[in-house]
C-alpha cells in the first residue's frame, strides 16, 4: 500500500469566477435585434438559469440551441466549454472553448478554461494545457494563480525542476503561501529530499494551522523518514480538524498497519471506506489488515469488491492467491498468482507465494523455478535465498543449499538463527511427488 499526500487549495478559491462569464454573456445577448437573436437571447437565458439551478444537462441544452443560431459568440462558446467541464465531458468541452479562441485569441479567460480542460481529460495533454494557461497569464498578469496549474502540469510530466523554479517564485513573493508551499514540498518528496520537504510543510501549517492537507502531507514525509509514531499524529491531527477526509483515515490505517496494529488499522481504513467507497486503494488496505489478522473469507469479498471495480489490479489477483493459498485451494491460488505475474512480471512476490504453492504440491523442481525468478528480480531479499535453500537440501543438494542460507544471512543479520537452525541439520521436510 502507499500512503496518499492530496493538493492543498488554501484560501485562494476559485481562479476565475464562472459568474463573470455568465453576466458578460448576458451583456453581450442583449445587444441583439432581430427576430433570430430574440430567439438566441432565450436560449442564452434559459441556460443560465438551469446552470443557476443546477441543471447543467438543460444548460447545456438550451446553450446549443443558442449556438446553433449563432455560433461566432465567445461567452456563449466559453458557457458551452465551461457547463461540460461542469459534466467532465471534457474533450467536447475543448471544441468550444477552441473556437473562442479563434473567435478572440486575446481572451485570457478562454485560454485559461481551455489549458484546464487539456489538464482534465482522462489522459492528459500536459504541454498543451501549459501552452494555453501561459497564453492566458501572458494576456492577464493579475491571474498569477495560475502558475500553480502550470507547476502541476510540469510535475505531471516529471519535470521537477521546471516546477520547482514556478512555486519558489511564488513563495519568493509571499512566504505564506500555502498552497505554493505545500505542491514544492510534494515535489521536494517525489524526489528524495525529505527534510526539505518537512521544512516547507512545516512553514505552510505556521501559516495555516488549520489545514488538514497539510498535516497529511507531513505525516506522509515523516513516514518516509520511517518516524511512524509522529507520522500517526499528523494524520490524527488532521482528522481532527477535518473528520470528514477519507484520505486522512486511509493514512493513518496504512501507518498503523506498518507499525504491527491491523485490528486498528482495520477500523480506521473502514471509516475511509465509509466516507469514500469508490477508492480501490482503501478496499486493497482493508484486505491486507483482514489478511493480517488471518480473516482471509473477509478478505476475499474485500478483494471481490476491488477486481469489480478493477479486474486487472495486480495487487488485488495476487492477494486473492494468497487468501485462496491459506484457505487451501492452491488450484485457485495458482491461478490468481499467474494472473498477478501477467499483470505486473515484475515483482517477485507473486513467484514467492507460487513456489509455496508448488512446494505444498510437492514439485519442488517447479518451486525452485519460482523463486530462482523471484531471486533475478530482486536479490537483496534474505528470505527468498532461505526458501531456496530448504528446497535445495530437499532436493538433496546440500552445498547449494548451505550457500544459499549463508546469502540470506549475509543479506539479513535478523536472518541468523534461522539459518544456525538449517545450518545445525533441522530443516523444513518437503515431501515430494
Amino acid at each position: 500500500m502507499a500512503e496518499r499526500t492530496q493538493r492543498d487549495n488554501g484560501n485562494k478559491g476559485k481562479i476565475i469566477d464562472l459568474s463573470a462569464i455568465i453576466q458578460k454573456a448576458s451583456a453581450a445577448s442583449a445587444d441583439h435585434a432581430s427576430a433570430d437573436n430574440v430567439s438566441f437571447s432565450t436560449h442564452v437565458a434559459r441556460g443560465y438559469a438551469c446552470r443557476e439551478n443546477g441543471d447543467n444537462l438543460g444548460a447545456l441544452a438550451e446553450f446549443a440551441k443558442a449556438y446553433a443560431i449563432n455560433d461566432s459568440n465567445v461567452d456563449l462558446c466559453l458557457d458551452l466549454g465551461t457547463t461540460l467541464g461542469e459534466l467532465q465531458r471534457y474533450e467536447n468541452a475543448t471544441f468550444y472553448l477552441k473556437r473562442a479562441v479563434e473567435l478572440d485569441p486575446d481572451n485570457a479567460e478562454a485560454h485559461y478554461f481551455l489549458g484546464m480542460a487539456y489538464m482534465a481529460y482522462a489522459q492528459p495533454h500536459f504541454r498543451h494545457a501549459i501552452k494555453e494557461l501561459q497564453l492566458c497569464l501572458s494576456l492577464d498578469s493579475s491571474l498569477s494563480r495560475v502558475n500553480i496549474f502550470i507547476a502541476e502540469a510540469w510535475r505531471a510530466l516529471k519535470k521537477p525542476q521546471q516546477a520547482k523554479a514556478i512555486l519558489k517564485e511564488i513563495v519568493e513573493k509571499d512566504s505564506a503561501d500555502t498552497e505554493a508551499l505545500n505542491l514544492l514540498a510534494v515535489i521536494h518528496l517525489e524526489s528524495g529530499d525529505i527534510e526539505e520537504s518537512i521544512a516547507l510543510l512545516r512553514r505552510a501549517i505556521a501559516a495555516n494551522p488549520s489545514s488538514a492537507t497539510l498535516y497529511i502531507n507531513l505525516g506522509v514525509a515523516y513516514l518516509h523518514r520511517g518516524f511512524i509514531d509522529m507520522s500517526a499524529q499528523q494524520f490524527r491531527t488532521a482528522i481532527k480538524l477535518n473528520p470528514l477526509d477519507a484520505n486522512a483515515f486511509y493514512n493513518l490505517a496504512h501507518t498503523l498497519a506498518l507499525r504491527g496494529d491491523p485490528d486498528q488499522a482495520e477500523k480506521h481504513v473502514r471509516s475511509a471506506i465509509a466516507l469514500d467507497d469508490s477508492n480501490p486503494a482503501f478496499h486493497l488496505l482493508l484486505s491486507s489488515t483482514l489478511m493480517s489478522q488471518e480473516k482471509w473469507s473477509e478478505a476475499m469479498q474485500t478483494l471481490v469488491h476491488v477486481l469489480e471495480q478493477e479486474a486487472g489490479n495486480p495487487l488485488a489477483c495476487g492477494s486473492m492467491g494468497r487468501c485462496l493459498q491459506e484457505t487451501g485451494d492452491i488450484e485457485e491460488a495458482k491461478y490468481w498468482y499467474e494472473q498477478a505475474i501477467e499483470l505486473d512480471e515484475y515483482n517477485p512476490e507473486w513467484y514467492f507465494y507460487l513456489a509455496f504453492c508448488h512446494i505444498q504440491e510437492g514439485k519442488l523442481e517447479f518451486a525452485l523455478q519460482q523463486i530462482d525468478t523471484a531471486i533475478s528480480i530482486n536479490d537483496q531479499i534474505g528470505g527468498y535465498y532461505i526458501l531456496r535453500g530448504d528446497i535445495l537440501y530437499n532436493l538433496g543438494k546440500k552445498r547449494k543449499a548451505e550457500k544459499s542460507w549463508r546469502t540470506a544471512e549475509e543479506l539479513t543479520e535478523e536472518l541468523a538463527p534461522d539459518v544456525a537452525q538449517r545450518l545445525s541439520g533441522d530443516v523444513p521436510q518437503m515431501p515430494q511427488v
